[in-house]
């Protein structure tokens, strides 16, 4: 397993994974890929790629263009302000991001191996007191800018990794997502809802149920018997979304903390900010955390 900045490549299986998100890769995308990781840093020539990739084959110089760009749209990574692969003068590549194998190093070594943000010390204590004391009653918000590239992903997995030595917290991730028009209303928290409920199967979609039907509408693979008529909704109000959703934290409060991380919120809609705006100052006993991150 290969990490960098907040990503992780699964040679084996020939998937990227971010968060809980999952990227499959064709298999010779993924050999075009291990070719530039393993000489991360170095520039890698598009001869030196098709010897390595197509060993003892004839193919079009052009296949490993093709084959760089389905990389870039797993990576999410913009060629004109490259945080993975940078194309250099006279058509070769070089894999710019710092790369880690297996597992981060030791907590000894961890400030290190973790770019910027992630490694900010002041960061990093503002969200420890956030997690010393899971009997807090509040909802606490962070909310974190930075560019492309500063650490802001790898922060979200170093915030989860802690959150889940917290005894008896619920730890879940969700992530908006670069789009053209409009995108899927509350699209970061719903994901976040579904992987909270794959962690917690027969207690979350339950509780969705009783006290937040409308977000349980958003998560067809959960409506079962458990709420055989909770139907789709097509614009759902955002007042009652926040309650609902407010109402649900408060349900989970009874078991443990949940701890919720956000990850490139500036894909999300105007209604996602106006939910945490709106949670954050509720009165009741949500004993939540979330971070949020964001490109300005």
């Amino acid at each position: 397993m290969k990490h960098f900045s907040g990503q992780r490549f699964d040679e084996d299986r020939r998937t990227l994974l971010r968060g809980t998100k999952e990227t499959r890769l064709t298999r010779k995308a993924a050999a075009v890929l291990s070719c530039l990781i393993e000489q991360a840093g170095r520039t890698v020539s598009r001869e030196s790629i098709l010897s390595t990739v197509w060993s003892g084959t004839h193919v079009h110089a052009d296949n490993v263009k093709v084959l760089v760009h389905e990389i870039r749209i797993a990576l999410d990574d913009d060629p004109r302000a490259p945080q993975f692969i940078r194309s250099e003068p006279g058509g070769g590549y070089t894999f710019i991001a710092p790369v880690h194998d297996g597992v981060l190093p030791a907590s000894t070594n961890r400030a290190a191996a973790i770019p910027a943000i992630a490694a900010d010390p002041h960061i990093l204590f503002r969200l420890a007191v956030a997690l010393a004391d899971p009997a807090q009653a509040d909802c606490r918000l962070f909310l974190v800018d930075g560019e492309r590239g500063m650490g802001k992903s790898a922060l979200c997995a170093e915030f989860m990794r802690r959150a889940r030595a917290v005894a008896s917290a619920r730890v879940c991730y969700g992530q908006a997502v670069a789009h053209t028009g409009s995108s899927e209303t509350y699209l970061p928290i719903i994901d976040a809802l579904h992987h909270l409920a794959r962690q917690a199967p027969r207690v979350v979609p339950a509780l969705l149920a009783r006290h937040a039907p409308t977000w349980l509408a958003r998560l067809p693979a959960w409506v079962t018997d458990i709420a055989p008529s909770v139907g789709a909704v097509a614009s759902p109000d955002p007042s009652r979304m926040i309650r609902e959703f407010g109402d649900l934290l408060e349900s989970l409060a009874g078991e443990g903390p949940t701890i919720i991380v956000l990850d490139d919120l500036q894909w999300a809609g105007l209604e996602t900010v106006e939910l945490l705006h709106a949670v954050a100052r509720r009165h009741a006993a949500l004993r939540t955390a979330i971070l949020a991150t964001y490109t300005p």
